[in-house]
């Protein structure tokens, strides 16, 4: 799994991408070990309250996942 970051992640990081070998079975889970790896400033950036930041954008396979989660919805 690669893992990109954009822009201020990108600052936060610094490092354009993360490639991980044991790739985590959901995106809370894949938060959790970013958080963990890259240590508050980084949860602050991508985390409102105890959800993902409406500002932040998490691409799987080429696809939004909150788009995706709301066209399901809608269905």
């Amino acid at each position: 799994m690669v893992v990109r970051f954009f822009a201020g992640l990108r600052e936060i990081t610094r490092a354009d991408q993360l490639r991980l070998t044991d790739p985590p079975a959901d995106v809370a889970a894949l938060v959790q070990v970013l958080v963990e790896h890259y240590g508050k400033p980084l949860r602050g950036a991508i985390m409102s309250g105890e959800g993902l930041s409406d500002a932040v954008v998490v691409l799987v396979n080429g696809h939004n996942i909150r788009l995706s989660a709301r066209s399901r919805h809608a269905a």
